[in-house]
């Protein structure tokens, strides 16, 4: 069962996250979904539900900025060091003792550093979509992306932006109109799909 919470960052945003309880008996450990640069938490809502049946409880963050958290006023605030501590927050609102990380592209690198920073914590970590080292042309790619605003509609609306901006991949998926734009950008053929998400 998916339920929507709310921690505060040290520099007072309230942020949100998704929490999946596991839906068997509990022995697996706890599961932290970072999203990439421009996602948000419900990019996570497939894998969630199948981890939760098999006993994890997961965890999914919308970063500073994105999904249903708070936008910070200061733009100096969205560097790694303040997701980081975010996330460290995150960590201590969920009640995150010992879990495995689970982070894309952007995610990803943060899933790395929150690895060095609580080894103690981090049970194991699966990262995609990144790597320890990023190619230049990768980098650029990144930044020509973020380059372009692409402003979305309000969250509630979500869904019907994604199918109308994509159409095409809203046919090709057996989940059309669900919460959740990745599957039908995991499965997408056209180039027009990419200017959705990352």
């Amino acid at each position: 069962m998916k339920s929507a919470r709310r921690y505060t960052s040290a520099d007072g945003l309230s942020l949100h996250y998704a929490e999946w309880a596991p839906s068997a008996s509990r022995q697996a450990p706890d599961i932290l979904c970072l999203p990439g640069l421009t996602r948000h938490s419900a990019d996570f809502d497939w894998v969630a539900q199948r981890l939760s049946a098999y006993g994890h409880r997961v965890i999914a963050p919308d970063l500073r900025g994105r999904g249903q958290s708070e936008y910070a006023r200061d733009v100096s605030t969205y560097a790694p060091p303040f997701y980081l501590d975010d996330l460290r927050a995150l960590t201590i609102a969920a009640r995150l003792e010992r879990f495995v990380v689970i982070g894309t592209s952007f995610g990803g690198l943060l899933a790395m550093a929150l690895a060095t920073m609580l080894p103690a914590q981090v049970a194991g970590l699966v990262v995609n979509d990144i790597g320890p080292d990023i190619a230049q042309d990768g980098a650029k790619r990144i930044l020509d992306y973020i380059s372009v605003d692409r402003p979305q509609p309000d969250w509630s609306t979500r869904p019907q932006h994604c199918a109308s901006s994509c159409p095409t991949c809203w046919r090709t998926t057996p989940k059309v109109g669900t919460s959740s734009c990745v599957t039908p950008i995991a499965k997408a053929t056209t180039a027009s799909c990419t200017t959705i998400g990352m």
